[in-house]
């Protein structure tokens, strides 16, 4: 993620970089709806990731079809995602549809009907459910530090224009904060911040 101030002085940067070594290969990858063709003049090929059709939803959801309970199929799959049109939009992600094709076939809950519940959902998820065995961290704990550094970075972009990033001594040092209030130590920034990234 690079802030939009930095972005042009990055592209360039890239582009001398490429310049140096012209006999190399280079792929560049960005996200669709943050580029701004900033290499569209130099680079020999730009390609798009396109969404799934409804037809390559189906066919990417057979692979669940033995993991889904009594009750549960593609087709009733597929319908629910037509009658919420704001989760279909995100299903046509291939990472999106992961989630969405988890919540569906291994928890109880039924389809979310709009992209907060959805993400609440697969915080939920993600936290409370997937390979518990493995966290050091409560759930519960983990979501204070998510939501403060989330608020912290939010009255940060208030004040310094747009932020998509926290230096690392700032999240230790707000995750710390966050920390002494849950009767932890100050000291388990780290790990903690590890944990929240790895899972």
């Amino acid at each position: 993620e690079v802030n939009a101030p930095s972005r042009s002085a990055l592209a360039n940067k890239v582009k001398d970089f490429w310049q140096q070594y012209p006999d190399n290969r280079f792929i560049i990858t960005c996200r669709k709806a943050v580029y701004q063709a900033e290499f569209a003049d130099w680079v020999d090929q730009q390609l798009d990731v396109i969404e799934f059709s409804d037809q390559q939803i189906q066919r990417f959801m057979t692979s669940w079809q033995p993991d889904m309970p009594s009750g549960k199929s593609i087709e009733h799959f597929v319908r629910a995602l037509q009658e919420r049109p704001q989760i279909m939009t995100l299903a046509r992600n291939p990472l999106l549809l992961t989630m969405v094709a988890y919540l569906y076939t291994d928890t109880e809950f039924a389809l979310p009907h709009s992209r907060s519940e959805f993400y609440s959902r697969s915080t939920d998820l993600l936290l409370d459910q997937w390979k518990i065995d493995r966290n050091h961290y409560k759930a519960s704990q983990k979501r204070l530090v998510l939501q403060h550094l989330a608020l912290f970075n939010q009255q940060q972009a208030g004040r310094m224009g747009e932020r998509r990033t926290i230096e690392l001594a700032q999240a230790l040092k707000e995750t710390g904060a966050v920390l002494l209030n849950l009767t932890l130590k100050a000291e388990e920034a780290q790990p903690m911040l590890d944990e929240i990234v790895q899972r």
